[in-house]
């Protein structure tokens, strides 16, 4: 009976593993349901997205692909899309259910990715210091050395966020 008993452990772990691993990576995660570090981020991940997403693509009729292959309302490089996804890099911007499910996961680990960032910098993460680290990058911010051109980036960002803000 001990020998049976021992067979059915690592089985049972591995269905228990399974779950959770389906679970927790389930593409109908939703923005508000993630948090960050066991509490609710600085700024509203929701709006956080749409706000970039109005900032980066101003025309939402047209699908934008960025001069370097960037996919997607948050412009994902192939690169950025392969750290956050096994998905292809084409869903980022696909109009398919089960693409758009995966592409809103990503763009919520993303900006929450953004404002662990802002802390790793000790600054409180604001809608601007959030869009500024996703158009510039880390390095820019931490060192300071910031084209301006990135800066009104997240100034049209950050306004956007606010008007969300504003409304009812």
């Amino acid at each position: 009976m001990n020998r049976t008993m021992n067979i059915w452990y690592p089985i049972f772990a591995a269905i228990l593993l399974g779950w959770f691993f389906l679970w927790f990576f389930s593409p109908e995660t939703k923005a508000q349901d993630i948090t960050y570090q066991g509490y609710l981020p600085p700024v509203n991940v929701e709006w956080e997205i749409l706000s970039i997403a109005g900032a980066e693509n101003w025309d939402p009729v047209k699908r934008p692909i960025g001069a370097k292959g960037e996919r997607g309302r948050l412009q994902f490089t192939a690169a950025r899309w392969k750290q956050l996804s096994v998905k292809p890099h084409y869903w980022a911007d696909s109009r398919q259910n089960f693409a758009i499910k995966e592409t809103h996961r990503v763009e919520a680990i993303h900006v929450i990715d953004l404002i662990s960032k802002c802390r790793a910098l000790n600054r409180h993460a604001t809608p601007y210091l959030v869009a500024l680290v996703h158009a510039a990058g880390f390095e820019a911010v931490a060192s300071g050395h910031i084209p301006a051109m990135k800066k009104d980036f997240a100034e049209r960002a950050a306004n956007i966020y606010h008007e969300l803000e504003t409304k009812p």
